[in-house]
């Protein structure tokens, strides 16, 4: 670490604390009765994992797109939310529902 980090806060360690962004989660008509259920700026570690776990709690299917949004079918946007807020820690102010 230089003087340079130091005095601009610039440092690369691992310790420092992510900040944590808002966390949208919006449901989206497909056609009829079925929709998706939408997660933006979910900043984790390894989606895959989180979507993994999230296909087997729901029973349905989900994926990730190339902008890192996560999918999902059906619409699971309460309990969602509370995962979110129990397992990762989040503020509720932090995950907004639409």
């Amino acid at each position: 670490m230089e003087i340079n980090d130091i005095v601009n806060n610039t440092s690369n360690d691992t310790n420092n604390v992510l900040e944590k962004k808002v966390i949208d989660i919006y449901a989206q008509q497909r056609n009829g009765r079925k929709c998706w259920t939408i997660v933006k700026n979910f900043c984790e570690v390894d989606k895959k994992v989180f979507v993994k776990m999230l296909r087997k709690k729901f029973s349905c299917s989900g994926s990730i797109d190339d902008d890192g949004f996560i999918w999902l079918t059906g619409d699971h946007r309460s309990e969602l939310q509370n995962i979110i807020i129990d397992r990762y820690k989040y503020e509720k102010n932090c995950v907004k529902i639409h």
